[in-house]
């Protein structure tokens, strides 16, 4: 297959300031290496977020080069141009996207049924659909997608890297905690994430806080990243006693410390579609506590076997989960060893059979 990755920024190829971060964001090494690749310019005003942060005039000398073409979903203006001229010469449309059910609930209901059917609409004329998790699945078939053409596409990271860094870190363990002020005994749950209310960090503050009250357990949260709640998060665990470390932003690329350190991750978001902080962490040997509504969460975290899954903002299940692991130390370590288990179904080549897959039956059905 001759493939050609199409950039619409350069993003994540170059350094570029995170307002949310407040901080640079360094580029992903090695992540133009090895593929053939081209950036497309874009004309946008603002590249950050929003249906036109990404306006690609060019994009449709080079979608008419190529026999088919594989969008990440509607929600660019550039993915709809890519979508309307492969169209219209007859190109082999696949489709890509993050969506799951619970983003159509902060919808209005004719926001709903106008996204049903405009999207309905687009995807009736594609020839293959991939899925990234059981969630995401059942949002296209919302989409009024048929079976025959859904493909899986797992959300992967890569997992030999990420195990092979762990292995190389963990004989290290006993000196990053301490480098970081963390005491042997310490129950560590890592919170690596944007501070912002939809990740909902001070749910996590407010269960340990439970648990201080308690006399149960101390554990001792390790927030790595930055965001508008950072001076908030501060405020509560010092008022609460809370045993903690701000670490503030880290490029994705260099978290494998971070987790090694850890012994919880939690990911309590009120949205999150394909989270591939979930997979790393699993490949970190980590057991995980998630809400319910992150997407890959029913099919990454099995209940009592790797983790469990608790409501948006049940801080006393939270709380009970955490007092659990820490009193069995065994059971979290146990349960970390799941997460590999389970996660090595989710890999790249998981992606690649995916892709075959769709693209032979596009030309079956062509």
């Amino acid at each position: 297959m001759d493939i050609t990755v199409l950039y619409c920024d350069r993003l994540h190829a170059e350094t570029f300031r995170d307002e949310t971060f407040e901080a640079d964001v360094s580029p992903f090494p090695g992540i133009l290496d090895g593929y053939p690749y081209c950036f497309v310019k874009n004309y946008a005003r603002h590249r950050f977020g929003g249906f036109f942060s990404r306006v690609n005039w060019g994009i449709g000398r080079h979608v008419r080069q190529y026999d088919a073409v594989l969008i990440n979903g509607f929600g660019r203006l550039t993915y709809w141009l890519a979508w309307a001229v492969a169209l219209l010469c007859g190109k082999r449309i696949l489709i890509r996207g993050e969506g799951t059910p619970e983003l159509l609930c902060a919808c209005s209901p004719c926001g709903r049924t106008l996204r049903r059917l405009t999207l309905g609409a687009a995807l009736s004329v594609c020839d293959a659909v991939l899925h990234s998790c059981s969630g995401n699945q059942a949002y296209w078939q919302y989409h009024w997608v048929p079976e025959r053409k859904l493909f899986p596409l797992p959300c992967a990271v890569d997992n030999a890297k990420l195990q092979k860094e762990h292995g190389r870190l963990l004989s290290d363990r006993s000196r990053l905690r301490e480098n970081a002020g963390i005491m042997e005994q310490d129950f560590v749950v890592i919170f690596p994430a944007r501070l912002t209310h939809r990740k909902h960090p001070l749910d996590l503050v407010a269960a340990a806080a439970k648990l201080m009250k308690q006399g149960d357990a101390r554990p001792f949260l390790l927030f790595v990243g930055d965001g508008p709640l950072r001076a908030d998060i501060e405020h509560m665990c010092l008022k609460e006693g809370v045993s903690h470390k701000m670490v503030g932003f880290v490029d994705a690329w260099q978290l494998g410390p971070y987790y090694t350190m850890a012994d919880l991750y939690a990911m309590l978001s009120e949205y999150d579609p394909s989270p591939k902080a979930l997979n790393e962490a699993m490949n970190y040997g980590l057991p995980i506590v998630t809400t319910r509504v992150v997407g890959t969460a029913s099919d990454l975290v099995e209940e009592g076997v790797n983790g469990r899954r608790i409501d948006i903002g049940d801080t006393d299940s939270l709380a009970e989960f955490m007092s659990l692991l820490i009193r069995d130390r065994a059971q979290a370590v146990a349960m970390g060893r799941e997460s590999l288990c389970i996660v090595g179904d989710w890999s790249y080549g998981k992606e690649v059979e995916g892709l075959v897959q769709a693209l032979e039956s596009c030309n079956r059905s062509r």
